[in-house]
This record gives structure tokens, C-alpha cells and sequence, in this order.
């Protein structure tokens, strides 16, 4: 079923089966991280049979998009022969393996490190993400650049950007958004939020860091009018999450039939085992009853 050596193969021949939404931050620093470190972990791919591409993707979406935006035409893969069924299966176990902390979450671990008094060597080495990125990131924490930082966050802005941003006036800003909306470095959608950041900063209002990173605003008497209007937006605000809440349980629901399915599946649990696992039968069997 697998071939252990490992083969160089053009990213053109793959097909991405199931292409799934990355977490912009994550994902740039992953970027980064290949690029600077020159690494490059194979991915995991099986032969098919198309009239346009010769391999499909099991598992390294993520950096195989990262290769693609630093430019490279061949990727270091792992080819196996198995079919479409024992593909998802590992493609599954990859996912349910691995748990990514929110960029928010993240930002006050690295931040609370920071106080403890770790040097940023120490973070990069104890969190696995780049030297580079924690110097920056801990460049803007100390800055107190808290409305730079949510639009990291967001995926609004790269964190390259944000840190020259906070090195410059209001001019300068102007200037690096421009050039980095002429270079595709930011959204047209993101524009606005940026100049909104600019000229909050060129009034000296860089934000106040709450528990997630996000920015709150001085509070201020409302009119009668403004307190119909968010009465009027909670009651809209309510029917969306009980609509929301309904299409989730319906999801659940499948969900659950498919776990059931898949402990049952002997192929499933097999690889469970390989890859000690075991604990994520016993995960799913619980809900599942439950």
C-alpha cells in the first residue's frame, strides 16, 4: 500500500479532492516558516486515475498552498496506492488529530510567556512557531499596537505589514498601504479597516486589549432611538442564532450517524491503532451514546 521513499512530484499533477478554509494567521506563519527554514515536510498524496492531474491529495493542504505562494513547482510527497474510501479515512484521522489554537488564544499565551520573562529564542522554541514571527508579534504586544493586532488576528493584514506600520507616522502608513495594496499584500474589503487603524493611531487610540485581543470603545449615553434600534437588532439577533442553532443540531445529527458508522469500520480503526489513537474511539463512542 505505501511507498516509503520519498518522491518529488510537480504541484500541478495534484488534485486538492476536498479543499478546506485555512486560518489566514496560521497559515502565513506556516508560510514564513517554510520559506526562512527552507524546509520542506512531505505531504501525502495516492496515484489516480484523471485526464488532468496523476496524484490526489490526502494529507498537507496547508503547505502545499504554502509552496504554491513562495513560488515552487515540486513538492516532496509520500505516494500510496489505496482507494478514494481508505484515503478519507486517513485524511480524517488527520484532522481529528490536530488541534490548532485560536490566533487569540495564542497571541495571550505568547503574551503571558513574554511577562513570565522568556526570551523570544525561548517562545519560538517552546511554541514551534519562527523566531521572526514572535519578535514581531512580541514588537507589537510591547508597543501596545492592540488594534494592529487584531487585524493580524482577523487575517485583515499580514504581520510583516503591521509591524511597519507601527514603526512609522501617519504619513508613512499611508505610504505602506498603498504599495502593500498595490503588491496583492491586502483586500480590497480590508482597506477600509486599515485606514480605519491609521487614523486611530494618528489620534493616539491604538485600542485596549480585552481577553480575546478585540478592541473596546468608550461607552456613551444613548438616545431613545438608539436603544429601539438595538432592541430591535437583539430580536433579529435571537431568530439567527435559533435558526442557527436548528442547522447545527441537523448537522449533529448526521455527524453522530457517521461516527457510529466509522467505529465500526475495522480499515478505521486499524489506522487508529498505527498512529495510537486508540483514545479517539473511545471519544467518539462516548458522544455518539450520548
Amino acid at each position: 500500500m505505501k511507498d516509503d521513499q520519498i518522491h518529488m512530484i510537480k504541484i500541478s499533477d495534484i488534485k486538492v479532492v476536498i479543499p478546506r478554509s485555512r486560518n489566514k494567521l496560521r497559515h502565513s506563519e506556516i508560510t514564513e516558516s517554510i520559506d526562512t527554514s527552507g524546509l520542506r515536510k512531505p505531504i501525502t498524496v495516492r496515484r489516480i486515475v484523471d485526464k488532468k492531474y496523476q496524484f490526489a491529495l490526502i494529507c498537507g493542504q496547508g503547505r502545499l498552498e504554502s509552496l504554491t505562494a513562495l513560488g515552487e513547482e515540486l513538492t516532496p510527497a509520500i505516494v500510496l496506492d489505496i482507494d478514494e474510501n481508505k484515503a478519507y479515512i486517513m485524511s480524517l484521522v488527520e484532522n481529528m488529530a490536530r488541534v490548532v489554537p485560536r490566533a487569540g488564544e495564542q497571541f495571550q499565551r505568547i503574551k503571558e510567556m513574554t511577562e513570565q520573562g522568556l526570551t523570544n529564542k525561548e517562545i519560538s522554541n517552546s511554541t514551534g512557531l519562527s523566531l521572526h514571527w514572535i519578535t514581531s508579534l512580541t514588537m507589537l504586544i510591547s508597543k501596545g499596537e492592540n488594534k494592529l493586532l487584531s487585524a493580524v488576528e482577523s487575517g485583515s493584514i499580514p504581520i510583516s505589514l503591521a509591524v511597519e506600520i507601527a514603526r512609522v507616522d501617519f504619513e508613512g502608513g499611508q505610504e505602506l498601504l498603498i504599495k502593500a495594496f498595490d503588491k496583492g499584500l491586502i483586500k480590497h474589503k480590508d482597506v477600509g479597516k486599515i485606514r480605519e487603524i491609521l487614523d486611530s493611531r494618528d489620534e493616539g487610540l491604538k485600542g485596549y486589549l480585552n481577553n480575546n485581543f478585540g478592541i473596546t470603545k468608550k461607552k456613551k449615553k444613548m438616545t431613545t432611538d438608539e436603544l429601539k434600534k438595538i432592541y430591535q437588532d437583539n430580536i433579529s439577533q435571537h431568530r439567527k442564532i435559533k435558526n442557527k442553532a436548528e442547522y447545527v443540531e441537523m448537522n449533529l445529527l448526521i455527524a453522530n450517524q457517521i461516527f457510529k458508522e466509522l467505529v465500526n469500520d475495522e480499515e478505521f480503526l486499524r489506522i487508529l491503532d498505527e498512529e495510537s489513537l486508540n483514545e479517539v474511539v473511545n471519544i467518539i463512542v462516548k458522544n455518539t451514546t450520548n
